[in-house]
């Protein structure tokens, strides 16, 4: 069985297979050949593990032209996650996409992060899996450095006659438990 296939037409004629799960443990057998099978030459065949991201941990990166950076996390069902790609001094115009273990595109964003760059916010994960983030330049054209960030979104409980104090670095998400109709006065101030 065909586990993943890339026919890519024009005059690059490099395929590239990005990720490809295994459901099962076990030999797998990988078949090169050309388009129609009548070209013969030499090729290169290269064999990576997928790049990993973290919660909490930055990575920085470069994007090439017509290029994307795949990264890798495994996550919970229920879980609710930020994901920011900031250029990084190059002036590249960002664009994210989270994808699951079957490759197909969750969310996506294009300028919805400080700066215009790309974020993924409050996202609730579907299931326990492995999901990938795709790194790219909106515009194919362009190419640029990238600093990536993976966060969980931890929301805090708030009661009514309670006051609490941050420090606005990154977003703070509080939860207040109401009933409908129930009125509130919310009050925010720079101390």
């Amino acid at each position: 069985a065909i586990a993943a296939t890339d026919i890519t037409p024009g005059a690059n004629t490099d395929a590239e297979v990005p990720i490809v799960y295994f459901e099962n443990a076990g030999i797998a057998t990988i078949t090169v050949s050309s388009l129609e099978g009548a070209s013969a030459g030499q090729y290169t065949l290269t064999l990576r593990s997928p790049l990993l991201i973290d919660f909490g941990q930055p990575v920085l990166g470069h994007i090439e032209t017509g290029k994307s950076e795949t990264r890798v996390f495994q996550g919970r069902r229920g879980q609710t996650i930020n994901i920011l790609l900031q250029e990084d001094g190059s002036g590249i115009d960002t664009y994210l996409e989270l994808r699951d273990i079957k490759d197909n595109v969750l969310t996506s964003d294009d300028d919805g992060g400080p700066a215009s760059n790309a974020l993924i916010a409050r996202y609730v994960l579907p299931g326990n899996d492995v999901y990938r983030v795709i790194a790219r330049a909106f515009n194919d054209a362009s190419a640029g450095s990238y600093k990536l960030t993976l966060t969980e979104v931890i929301s805090q409980e708030i009661t009514p006659g309670m006051v609490v104090t941050g420090l606005l670095e990154n977003p703070t998400f509080w939860t207040v438990a109401a009933t409908a109709g129930q009125p509130f006065r919310l009050t925010f101030s720079d101390p």
